[in-house]
């Protein structure tokens, strides 16, 4: 099987590297939220399997950037029975772009932030979040403030991401 070049210089999940110092969190007493992809702490809905079976589109299509409605009271729902209750606007889904926001909200309920874990790091391995960051693919992709973008000079438009609008 050939495999594009991005895939074949991706490495093992980032995440798990974070395993470790998870462990070793949770054997000083520490209690750890794991906000990220892995194993659910939830059991998967009967209705997820039960629209599984009906699905008949022919292309599973992207989520809206700003989140689904649905998932974001799903969330909200999940934490509110465990005494957590959260607003709509507390809840942030992003495909990435805002992790020094939730690392500041994290920060400010008390968490004790052990890393980041990126699937893709645009930075080229330069971003630095002040804790250990591992990622599964490094990119290098020339960015820009908007007083030197050359599209901004254009009038070219651009769409705003997650609540900094970066």
């Amino acid at each position: 099987m050939k495999f594009s070049s991005k895939i074949e210089k991706c490495g093992l999940s980032p995440i798990r590297k974070f395993g470790p110092a998870a462990a070793a969190a949770e054997e000083r007493g520490t209690k750890i939220y794991h906000l990220n992809i892995g194993q659910p702490d939830i059991a998967t809905p009967a209705a997820y399997f039960d629209a599984l079976k009906r699905f008949d589109k022919p292309v599973v299509e992207y989520a809206p950037s700003a989140g689904i409605n649905e998932l974001i009271d799903a969330v909200r729902g999940y934490y509110a029975k465990i005494g957590v209750e959260l607003d709509r606007g507390d809840v942030l889904v992003t495909t990435g772009g805002s992790v020094k926001e939730v690392m500041e909200v994290v920060k400010e309920h008390g968490g004790e932030l052990v890393g980041v874990g990126l699937l893709v790091d645009r930075s080229g391995g330069k971003v630095d979040f002040g804790v250990r960051t591992e990622a599964l693919l490094h990119l290098n992709v020339e960015t820009f403030d908007p007083a030197t973008c050359p599209l901004c000079a254009k009038g070219v438009p651009f769409t705003k991401r997650g609540r900094t609008g970066k």
